[in-house]
């Protein structure tokens, strides 16, 4: 991912927003998604919760508030120097 200001994106289960993160543009955001590791490792997340059989993977570019729950989140992490993937699960209220 470049500096300048990704895009962030929702990843859903059904119509459930379950995790944001950013990507530089959609089809970086997609190639992520396909990515056999990130779904291992949301599989391993969701354990219990994995949602229904019939909810489809989805991606979607991130509402506002989503944005905001992805961008409060990387503060915690912006003296780090890192170029891993961060993902923000979106917990269902």
């Amino acid at each position: 991912m470049s500096a300048a200001c990704p895009q962030v994106f929702t990843l859903q289960f059904g119509s459930q927003p379950a995790f944001v993160f950013a990507a530089d543009d959609p089809d970086t955001a997609q190639s992520i998604v396909r990515s056999p590791g990130l779904l291992r490792a949301i599989d391993a997340f969701c354990g219990l919760r994995h949602p229904e059989r019939g909810d489809r993977l989805a991606l979607r570019p991130a509402t506002a508030h989503e944005a905001a729950l992805y961008h409060d989140r990387t503060t915690e992490f912006a003296d780090e120097v890192t170029s891993r993937l961060l993902i923000v699960h979106v917990r269902a209220d």
